[in-house]
This record gives structure tokens, C-alpha cells and sequence, in this order.
């Protein structure tokens, strides 16, 4: 964007695009070399060079991908993200990618008499790189007690956070929880059970845009924003919080 204008192809919703797209026509041809087919053509963005908070760079994907069992057989980051050639792009946007990328097993059980216990495990069965890379997304596992009405029992809620921390000038490295493929992540829910407990409800949920939230929140509070300023980052804050979407939610009767 430029002097307020999109300058690019119009969106795929509308013929005539959004915004005021500009529209070129013909984009003057075309070149084909299996370098585009290659995990290779993406590390250009999405590897960064030398090393970062925790000795990791912030864009680490390449490297992930490389050493995981996809990259050990030559699978390449366009056999999922450009299946058969499509260019769409999927990724931890989309619902049904986010869901095809892990799975998700809980064991119920009882730790003591009085107390509600489970197991949560996440396995990165289906990404090529840690679920999920660098530090924009984050991934909440969110365990509650509910009674027979499906009600939460206030108290009993627990969360973990799947995802990449780093201090707000990005030289520290808070943590990394971050799932490698073929690795899993555990949480164990230990709650003394309220009378009335019947079910205990298990979800998890993808925030897509969690990093740019907290970003446009924090540039909102600054000074020095003209009034359309202001209107287009309080509409791009408002789309980050929308983006979240639950890729797993289930109710388990407690034994």
C-alpha cells in the first residue's frame, strides 16, 4: 500500500478486487525451473541467517524442516502448502491445515479419590517444521470441569500455551513450547473435584495472529497516529483477535 492505494491484483472474492486495486493485466510471462519446487525456494523468507535469542533465528523453518523426517526424504514445503500446484498458500490460517497438522489424544482418569486427572498429548504428525514455526501463532490447550448442564465449573479451568515467547525487543528468548514433527507435547490436569463435576471439556485453540494483536495494541497506545491512522490499525487489531479458531474441542465423562 502506497499514498493509501493497493497497488497489486485485485481479491479473489470480487472481479473487480477491493480497495482500489490497480490491475496491470498480463503479468509479461512466465519462467519454469525446478528450483520452484524445491524447499530451497522458500528459505529465502523463511529461514533467517545466523543465530538469534537461544541461539535460534526468529524465521527458523528452513532448518526445522530439513531436520525433520520430511526433509530427511526429500518431502518439500510446496507438497503441502501448493498441493498439485495450487497456489493457495494454506497454512496455520486455515482450520483444516492447523487441524491435518497434529493429533490430539486424552486419557481420563483419576489421580486420588476427590481428584479429577487427565492427560493431554499433542503429537505434530502432519507438519514438516515445529507446530507452530516462528513467533506469530500460538496454540492454546484449555482444560475445565463442566457440570451435568455443561456449565464450567469456575476454578477448574487450566491452560497451556503452545508457542515461541520473545521479550519485547526481541533479544530474550522468554520460552518454547513449540512442538518438532514427530515429537508431542503433555499436559496433565490435576483438579480436586467440585461437587457436581460430571465432564471435563478439552480444547484447543489457534491464534493465527496472536504476536500481531499484542503488537497493534501496544502501537495504539502511542502517540502521533493520524485519525485514519488509528481507524485502519484498530481494524487490523480487530481481525488478528477474529482470526482464533478451536481445531479440537471434546467432552470426556469423568470416571
Amino acid at each position: 500500500m502506497r499514498g493509501w492505494r493497493v497497488h497489486g491484483p485485485p481479491k479473489r472474492e470480487t472481479p473487480e478486487g477491493r480497495g482500489g486495486a490497480t490491475l496491470s493485466g498480463k503479468h509479461g510471462g512466465a519462467e519454469r525451473t525446478p528450483f520452484f519446487e524445491g524447499a530451497e525456494f522458500c528459505m529465502k523468507c523463511h529461514q533467517h541467517e545466523g543465530s538469534g535469542p537461544a541461539g535460534k533465528p526468529i524465521q527458523n523453518t528452513f532448518r526445522e524442516w530439513r531436520e525433520s523426517l520430511w526433509g530427511e526424504e526429500g518431502v518439500p514445503c510446496q507438497s503441502c502448502h501448493m498441493p498439485r500446484r495450487e497456489h493457495l498458500w494454506r497454512g496455520i490460517h486455515d482450520k483444516d491445515m492447523a487441524q491435518g497438522a497434529v493429533g490430539v489424544e486424552v486419557e481420563v482418569g483419576r489421580a486420588a479419590p476427590g481428584v479429577a486427572a487427565a492427560r493431554i498429548v499433542l503429537t505434530n504428525t502432519g507438519a514438516g517444521h515445529h507446530f507452530p514455526t516462528y513467533i506469530t501463532p500460538s496454540v492454546d490447550v484449555v482444560a475445565e470441569l463442566e457440570d451435568e448442564a455443561g456449565k464450567a465449573i469456575p476454578g477448574t479451568r487450566q491452560a497451556a500455551v503452545i508457542g515461541r515467547r520473545l521479550s519485547e525487543d526481541f533479544a530474550r528468548e522468554v520460552s518454547d513450547t513449540r512442538i518438532p514433527a514427530q515429537q508431542s507435547f503433555v499436559m496433565d490436569y490435576r483438579q480436586a473435584r467440585p461437587a457436581g463435576a460430571a465432564r471435563l471439556r478439552v480444547r484447543v485453540r489457534v491464534k493465527p495472529d496472536h504476536f500481531y494483536h499484542g503488537f497493534f495494541e501496544a502501537y495504539l497506545k502511542g502517540g502521533g497516529l493520524s485519525p485514519q491512522a488509528r481507524k485502519l490499525i484498530e481494524e487490523a487489531r480487530d481481525n488478528a483477535a477474529k482470526s482464533a479458531f478451536d481445531i479440537y474441542d471434546e467432552r470426556f465423562a469423568l470416571p
